[in-house]
């Protein structure tokens, strides 16, 4: 955005629209902008403040006491205006949490203005602010008490939601494990029925019908070697296609799976993440909740999630995440492919996801050295997070543009004898970026929702006793 345009969305904010168009040409000819990098102080508590501040674009965090208060995007949200109408100190710091740009106002240059209606323009301004502030404070006012009301509402509604669950508890999510290794058969069940799950066992395909037709199933897991004869059966329940091994040995049998259902990886040399992915799976499809990258984590870690707003900031935001992994400890050998496959999923989120109203790629034609900045609504989440024992980013975009039928062609592409990685490699490189994703991350979870999300989670095994098994995997799942 540059300055013109930024000023010109500037001149239609509300606080202008009572103010006559020659009042407002004179505060348009002392307004100046400003553009302020991440981390960056705009206010400090106990400091003297001579600016008016309007966020135009950007976040901002206010931290009262070193205490984190509010985060505010909202274009046009006023920053110092409370210092400047009681002429104290600052009651409070902000400091943006992303790149941001600011409109302001020197207000030393009205208050020793001669001219008395320059500077009576500079009071009608606060005099517009105090009113939204008023209104704002009347509405939280007049639904306080409706607040209330709803709250007796919803614990009553909760109590029924409550007895609804006890009820539940009772008829258990009952799933089939389809697999013909007794080791697996018996690693799945334990998994699975840890999560609460009635478990029943098939070991061919006539034992499988038998409790297909007996059983109301749910869920099945499916050995990826027994889906053709699963496929044989007219079905309505979740299924989960186990495979197992390395990627190319698998990869063109994906092609023909069935959109509904879902991929989940599994390591035969690997029993404790095996039985990880068996649960994380088995919780995703009974709450029906399949983003964030908590689910693959220790409960109760604190997940750090932040917004991108182009191209330009991807490097900031890769290096704050780097200091964090190193900072918990991860060796210096896993932050460098983190770094890497961090890249991949920000240039994947920044330049390959945006897609316009009819499907069609908006940046994927540009030159992966030249910049893009984001709308707001085009804007990518970052988010990273590690337990001790893994290690986890995702890159969520909200475009849903990639499908299970994208990566795959991708993948088999990427994992063919001649394959080309070096195609696409300053612009359009989608395939050999997801390529590189899953070959440097231990493991790669896609959760598609279909033109409303995309969240691309890696995940990186940075405990030493369990890093000798990894090979590169992936999980799919549909989320509509």
């Amino acid at each position: 955005m540059d300055t013109a345009e930024t000023i010109h969305k500037f001149s239609k904010l509300g606080y202008f629209n009572t103010m006559p168009a020659s009042a407002l040409k004179i505060i348009l000819s002392h307004v100046k902008v400003v553009s302020m990098p991440m981390n960056s102080e705009i206010l400090s508590q106990g400091q003297k403040n001579s600016k008016l501040y309007f966020l135009m674009d950007g976040t901002v965090e206010v931290f009262v006491d070193r205490g984190k208060v509010a985060t505010l995007d909202t274009e046009g949200e006023l920053l110092g205006e409370i210092s400047l109408i009681r002429k104290e100190t600052c009651s409070a710091t902000i400091i943006s949490s992303t790149d941001v740009t600011l409109c302001y106002l020197e207000v030393e240059q009205f208050n020793n203005s001669k001219n008395k209606l320059i500077n009576s323009y500079l009071y009608q301004i606060y005099a517009n602010i105090l009113s939204v502030k008023v209104q704002n404070t009347n509405e939280k006012a007049k639904h306080f008490e409706s607040l209330i009301l709803d709250l007796k509402t919803s614990r009553n509604k909760l109590q029924k939601v409550n007895q609804s669950l006890q009820s539940k508890v009772m008829t258990k999510t009952r799933v089939l494990i389809f697999e013909e290794s007794k080791k697996q058969q018996n690693i799945a069940k334990m998994a699975i029925g840890s999560c609460g799950a009635y478990t029943y066992q098939a070991f061919d395909l006539d034992s499988a019908k038998k409790i297909l037709q007996s059983k109301n199933i749910d869920v099945v897991f499916v050995s990826l070697d027994f889906l053709d004869q699963l496929n044989s059966i007219e079905n309505s329940w979740n299924t989960v296609v186990m495979t197992n091994g390395a990627i190319k040995d698998y990869i063109e049998k994906i092609k023909v799976i069935d959109s509904r259902f879902h991929i989940m990886s599994r390591n035969d040399l690997d029993k404790k993440l095996t039985i990880q992915n068996f649960t994380s799976t088995f919780n995703k499809l009974s709450t029906l909740e399949f983003f964030g990258v908590h689910k693959y984590l220790t409960h109760g870690i604190d997940v750090r999630s932040h917004k991108v707003s182009g191209s330009e900031v991807r490097h900031t935001h890769r290096e704050r995440l780097l200091a964090y992994f190193t900072k918990v400890g991860v060796r210096s050998s896993n932050v460098s492919r983190i770094s890497t496959v961090t890249e991949e999923l920000l240039m994947n989120a920044i330049y390959d996801a945006p897609h316009d109203s009819d499907g069609k790629p908006i940046f994927n034609h540009i030159n992966r050295r030249d910049g893009v900045h984001l709308k707001r609504e085009q804007r990518p989440t970052i988010s990273y997070a590690c337990d001790g024992i893994l290690a986890a980013v995702s890159v969520a975009d909200p475009f849903g543009a990639l499908s299970a039928e994208i990566v795959s062609n991708y993948l088999i592409n990427c994992y063919s004898e001649d394959a080309n990685l070096n195609d696409g490699k300053h612009k359009g490189g989608a395939g050999r970026g997801l390529h590189q994703i899953i070959e440097g991350a231990d493991q790669v979870i896609f959760n598609l929702h279909a033109n409303v999300k995309t969240e691309i989670i890696a995940l990186f095994n940075v405990d030493h006793q369990g890093s000798e098994h990894s090979t590169p995997s992936f999980h799919i799942f549909h989320c509509s």
